[in-house]
């Protein structure tokens, strides 16, 4: 997801999918143009990419995430 959504953040986002029994488990990317690293990891986040990322960048946090 993108760091940036609107009117809300994906921190804040993310720390309501957390708190999802449902959801808790589900991988999470954040995404942005600006370094926002340690705030998407202290919401949750698995993994964070740096705008422009390379597609390949993206696909091995992916692979990371599924093993």
């Amino acid at each position: 997801m993108d760091f940036h959504l609107g009117r809300t953040r994906a921190p804040g986002l993310l720390q309501a999918l957390r708190a999802d029994p449902e959801l808790r488990t589900a991988r999470v990317i954040i995404v942005s143009g600006d370094d926002q690293e340690a705030a998407a990891r202290a919401a949750g986040a698995d993994r964070f990419l740096l705008k422009p990322f390379a597609i390949e960048e993206l696909l091995e946090a992916i692979r990371e995430l599924l093993r």
